[in-house]
């Protein structure tokens, strides 16, 4: 899913989205549930959760953050008996 920082300005309202592939390409993908948790490092808590958007292999979530800092973006998806949970980092910027 995502290897790298998002950097974000404060105030804006964008798409994320990531595909979630098999190791073997002969597999195909069909998520069948997945959510977020927006986490404000400093203030230790959650500021926003939610379900993300999916079609077959894919997901988005629509993130707006009006408040500068660092924060911990944690993606759990379910693909068939299978959970993964993804962890990036997300930055904001005045």
């Amino acid at each position: 899913m995502f290897d790298e920082a998002i950097s974000f300005f404060c105030g804006e309202k964008k798409y994320i989205s990531a595909f979630v592939v098999a190791k073997d390409p002969n597999e195909t993908v069909v998520i069948t549930d997945a959510d977020y948790e927006l986490f404000d490092i400093s203030e230790k808590e959650v500021v926003e959760s939610g379900k993300c958007d999916f079609n077959a292999n894919e997901l988005t979530i629509l993130l707006g953050i009006a408040k500068k800092g660092i924060y911990r973006l944690k993606i759990t998806v379910k693909v068939g008996a299978e959970i993964f949970i993804q962890k990036s980092t997300v930055w904001v910027e005045e």
